[in-house]
């Protein structure tokens, strides 16, 4: 069963992100939220991907699966063992998009004031 996001989850994002050297273009994504031409749809997968790239890049995808697997009360491996389809699904589960939103801007902007 999945649970409702935490301060601890920004935090842990946070460093995800600080790992993965991504914080520019995290930064981008954020704003790209204000951009009414953007849809919820192609932001969550732009999310996604460059997520699920940056942890490959910076081989810290055992990181990622570990904080997804946190918030869907499984562990690390099982969730990286869920169709993608599943995976956002379970996603929504969690928060909306506006949560996700304040969520993600949290945790790039706790990296970018250091």
């Amino acid at each position: 069963m999945a649970r409702k996001l935490l301060l601890k989850d920004a935090a842990a994002m946070a460093r995800i992100i600080n790992k993965m050297e991504i914080k520019d273009e995290m930064s981008q994504l954020v704003k790209d939220l204000k951009d009414e031409e953007k849809t919820q749809e192609d932001i969550g997968v732009n999310l996604i991907f460059m997520l699920i790239e940056g942890a490959c890049r910076k081989d810290v995808i055992d990181d990622l699966y570990q904080f997804i697997g946190s918030i869907l009360d499984m562990t690390g491996e099982e969730a990286s063992e869920l169709p993608l389809e599943d995976l956002i699904a379970k996603l929504k589960e969690v928060a909306d998009f506006a949560s996700w939103s304040t969520f993600f801007k949290s945790a790039v902007q706790s990296i970018t004031t250091k």
